[in-house]
């Protein structure tokens, strides 16, 4: 990303050195995920996709990172960030003023591709300042 932004980064459960989901924020802070159930349903993963035998991790991977679907890394951070907002109260004092700037500036950014990820939970956000 070419504006000064954070890296977002989820690291899940299944992951072999943890205990525990965290999404790690520039490789300084760690915010535990407790309600893994909303962290997924943020990217589009419902009870549909589970009952096709499709794993959370492996769906996040495939809709956000392979392939053409590389072109969503911006949605997967404003995914992050929307999540953490709502769900840790350490992450919206650190850094809740700046919110605001970083998915206004990832928005742009998803507005240089043109077309939304097809389970944006963000859609809303972005279509008005695509269209804008």
């Amino acid at each position: 990303m070419q504006k000064n932004l954070p890296s977002f980064k989820f690291f899940p459960k299944s992951h072999p050195s943890n205990s525990t989901a965290y999404i790690e924020v520039d490789r300084k802070y760690k915010y535990e995920i407790f309600e893994l159930t909303s962290f997924y349903k943020k990217f589009g993963y419902s009870k549909e996709v589970a009952g096709k035998a499709i794993l959370p991790d492996d769906f996040i991977l495939e809709n956000y990172f392979r392939g053409s679907a590389s072109k969503y890394k911006e949605c997967y951070q404003m995914h992050i960030i929307e999540y953490l907002l709502v769900h840790s109260h350490q992450f919206k004092q650190q850094y809740g003023e700046q919110c605001k700037k970083w998915l206004e500036d990832l928005s742009e950014e998803r507005k240089i591709e043109g077309e939304l990820c097809s389970s944006c939970g963000m859609k809303t956000y972005c279509t008005l300042t695509i269209s804008a």
